[in-house]
């Protein structure tokens, strides 16, 4: 704009005021692109867990005959074993994190501490699954620990919470040096599907390239997952308890996108609240095979948000088909300003150019 004031200096003024009008227009959709993230994932990392309720534990499904005694297997946590990948647990879950903050845009803030401790051998967690004919493990209780320290007043959203992987020798996770990008992974799949309020996507999944040795669990996936579990997917949780008992499923309401659509979940068949495992790419259902990534689906992001009633939702966010940052899109009403304003902007141009060849 500097350049076409110094330019058309007849009708500098005119100039001058259209750049202002096109100056606050600008404006305005730079703080909509810029607006921060509302939800807040405070973390903490914790070399050795503190004593926690087993009581808490028990409601997961994790009772003290689970992973031993809960306090004292705490109390003796300590690094992951065998990890392979050369990344580090705080800036993998802290990309986790960041994925489910820009899923989540409404104001809330919780507070996850995550550490490690022995929770026993994998091997009686281990399951087969024929489909892919491969060996898949479930992920509470043997590659990890969601426990929940306190809630809302309402009971109704998690505030506080405890994250615990698992450092037993049997596991072997793979640590991924840059957990914002997944060039370690083969395409990812999208699954999609109608649910009853249009068709929405149900699973994003991809699985690694290399044909070396065992890649191990992907601790990414697993942060997800257990996250997923602290902002709703609990039965510790009461608004997820009072979503789920009377059918097994959540239900999609009309303050969300794809309001009627209903997730089936695993509580009706074993007391957990988890995706059902027919959406096998889903980031919440409750198992994962060694050597496959998973992202944010659009029913992960739904399930979380109709239960803890948040109202602002990204279903796209962390570009998660790359698994990248999201590019952030202005608001439609700050697009059509600024549509509206270049228009008239180049209406404008063309008049001053036809002055000034008549001047000439």
């Amino acid at each position: 704009m500097k350049n076409q004031v110094v330019h058309y200096s007849p009708v500098n003024s005119r100039l001058k005021s259209f750049g202002a009008i096109a100056l606050l227009a600008l404006t305005g959709v730079s703080m909509t692109t810029s607006k921060a993230r509302a939800l807040d994932i405070d973390i903490d990392f914790i070399d050795i867990p503190p004593s926690v309720d087993t009581e808490g534990a028990s409601a997961l499904g994790k009772d003290a005959s689970d992973v031993g005694n809960i306090p004292n297997v705490l109390q003796n946590g300590g690094p992951l074993n065998n990890p392979v990948g050369g990344g580090n647990v705080i800036d993998i879950f802290r990309a986790a994190a960041d994925c489910w903050e820009q899923a989540i845009k409404d104001d809330f803030r919780i507070n996850l501490k995550f550490g490690s401790a022995d929770l026993g051998s994998i091997s009686g967690y281990l399951i087969n699954n024929d489909e892919f004919d491969r060996t898949q493990v479930l992920i509470d209780g043997a590659l990890a620990l969601h426990i929940p320290d306190s809630f809302t007043p309402d009971g109704t959203r998690e505030t506080e919470g405890t994250i615990i992987f698992n450092s037993n020798p049997t596991v072997k996770f793979f640590l991924d040096s840059t957990p914002n990008t997944s060039e370690e992974y083969s395409q990812f799949s999208n699954n999609e599907g109608n649910l009853g309020g249009g068709t929405v996507n149900t699973g994003r999944a991809a699985n690694v390239i290399s044909t070396g040795t065992s890649p191990g669990y992907d601790l990414f996936t697993v942060a997800l997952h257990e996250i997923g579990h602290a902002l709703g997917l609990s039965k510790v949780n009461e608004a997820a308890r009072n979503e789920v008992e009377p059918d097994g499923n959540i239900d999609v309401r009309a303050s969300l996108p794809f309001a009627g659509t209903t997730i089936p979940t695993t509580f009706a068949t074993d007391g957990d609240i988890h995706i059902a495992p027919q959406f096998f790419n889903a980031v919440g259902i409750s198992r994962l095979r060694a050597g496959q990534r998973k992202l944010l689906s659009g029913i992960d992001i739904l399930a979380a948000a109709e239960i803890s009633k948040f109202k602002d939702v990204n279903l796209n966010a962390c570009d998660l088909c790359e698994n990248k940052p999201s590019q952030k899109v202005p608001e439609p009403s700050s697009l059509a300003s600024l549509f509206s304003v270049a228009v008239a902007i180049a209406a404008s141009r063309k008049r001053l150019q036809a002055k000034f060849l008549k001047l000439s």
